[in-house]
C-alpha cells in the first residue's frame, strides 16, 4: 500500500508512555537532519550490525535491525521506494513528527554456520522536529529488551551523526537524555 501524504510519518496509535527519550540540539537544517535520519535507517535496514551494540547480547549472536515508517495505523518497511517517497516529500514540506517501528532480530549462531531465531524486540520511535532541536522518544513494545531503549537511542544518534557529517555539518549535541 502506498502511503498518503496526509498520514505519512504519523502513527495514530502511538503509545502514551515511553521508556527513554533524548533531546538533541541540531547543528544542521531540519530537512538535512530528516534526510540523514531516513538514509541511515534505510542503509541499516535488514543488515547485521556490529560494534559496541553487540556487547549487550552475548557471544555468537547476530543482530539485525528493521525499520518501518508510519502511515496512519500501519508501517511501511523503509525500502528504496518508501525512502524516495519520503525524501521527495521533504522537498515539499518539513515533517514535524516521524514515527517508526523497529524490530531488532536476534539469531544464535551455531558452529555449523546455521542460525536459530531468538525472541525479537519491538520498539516504537517518535521523532519530533523543531527549528533547532530533535527529540526521540522510544517505547519498548515487547521482547526481552536485550538491547535497551537507551542503547537504541545511542545507536541512532551515532548513525544520524555519521550521516550529517557526510553533508559537512557538526554532529547533534545531547541536551537531555531521559531514562526511567
Amino acid at each position: 500500500m502506498k502511503p498518503t501524504k496526509r498520514s505519512l510519518g504519523v502513527y495514530l496509535d502511538f503509545p502514551s508512555t515511553y521508556n527513554a527519550s533524548m533531546l538533541l540540539e541540531l547543528n544542521a537544517p531540519v530537512d538535512e537532519a530528516q534526510r540523514a535520519l531516513l538514509n541511515f535507517l534505510h542503509n541499516i535496514n535488514g543488515r547485521s550490525v556490529g560494534g559496541w551494540l553487540l556487547n549487550h547480547v552475548g557471544q555468537n549472536v547476530s543482530v539485525m535491525l528493521e525499520f518501518g515508517v508510519a502511515e496512519g495505523l500501519a508501517f511501511n518497511y523503509i525500502n528504496e521506494e518508501i525512502l524516495n517517497l519520503l525524501l521527495s516529500e521533504i522537498n515539499k514540506r518539513i515533517f514535524q513528527i516521524l514515527d517508526f517501528f523497529c524490530v531488532i532480530r536476534y539469531y544464535a549462531l551455531k558452529n555449523n554456520g546455521t542460525r536459530r531465531a531468538l525472541r525479537f524486540d519491538y520498539y516504537f520511535l517518535r521523532v519530533i522536529f523543531s527549528r533547532s532541536e530533535l527529540e526521540v522518544k522510544v517505547s519498548h513494545e515487547r521482547g526481552l529488551g536485550r538491547i535497551s531503549a537507551e542503547d537504541l537511542l545511542k545507536f541512532i544518534l551515532e548513525g544520524l551523526s555519521s550521516e550529517i557529517a557526510k553533508k559537512g555539518f557538526n554532529m547533534p549535541k545531547i541536551r537531555r537524555l531521559w531514562l526511567p
